[in-house]
This record gives C-alpha cells, structure tokens and sequence, in this order.
C-alpha cells in the first residue's frame, strides 16, 4: 500500500517509484488516493513504475493522473 505523509497543499504534484524484487507485488493505495486513470493491480516483474498525482483540496485526495511502466 502506498501512502503519503505530511500536509499537502492544493495541486502539489507527486511521483511514486516502485520496482519489485523479482516477484510480482500487489499494488494498492492508500485511501487518501483517487484512482482516477486506473492504476495496474500488480508489478511487471524487474520493470519500473511510476504513478503521478496531485492533491485536490476540493476533494480532500491525491487523484493519481497517470501511470506508466517501462517497456
């Protein structure tokens, strides 16, 4: 589960890096998170992954705008 400490302000952005250890791993978010794009529910064993939000004040959660793994 990937969670975020400390107090954001509106529309700061962040950037979550994972790799996995040579096993697929679960992913999950923590639920001051919107999935808003629809994040992958495992790693892609040896590749990294990035996940990018902002926090929305409005809302009251990082929206998780893009995700990417490497090729």
């Amino acid at each position: 589960v990937f969670t975020v400490s400390g107090t954001p302000v509106d529309q700061q952005s962040i950037e979550i890096r994972y790799k996995d250890n040579g096993t697929a791993r679960a992913i999950s978010v923590a639920a001051n998170f919107a999935d808003l794009v629809g994040i992958p529910i495992t790693t892609t064993i040896g590749k990294v992954g990035r996940i990018g939000a902002k926090w929305s004040a409005v809302r009251g959660k990082w929206e998780i705008l893009a995700t990417v793994t490497e090729p």
